[in-house]
């Protein structure tokens, strides 16, 4: 199993139309040039991605931006901490 990864939305989308067809794809609200929301919406357009799982990981506990996610076709919605030391990996 291969691992991409997009610097932004727009290199996602790019990354996706060479052909590829991932397992699944983690998924940012907030990147550059294209949202993760605009991504999804292309994502899920796309009659060879659309059965692809899209999991959102974001900062954004905004419940329109997590049901306007999960209502236009990710699998999940998770939110992650706004930082590294809220993870809690430094104990």
């Amino acid at each position: 199993m291969e691992l991409f990864v997009a610097d932004d939305g727009r290199g996602l989308i790019e990354l996706l139309g060479t052909g590829i067809k991932p397992f699944a794809i983690f998924l940012d609200l907030n990147m550059p040039l294209k949202s993760g929301l605009e991504c999804l919406w292309e994502i899920r357009k796309s009659s060879r991605l659309n059965d692809t799982r899209v999991l959102i990981l974001s900062t954004s506990t905004r419940q329109t931006d997590i049901n306007y996610g999960l209502k236009h076709g990710a699998n999940a919605y998770f939110v992650k901490p706004n930082t590294i030391e809220e993870l809690g990996l430094n104990k």
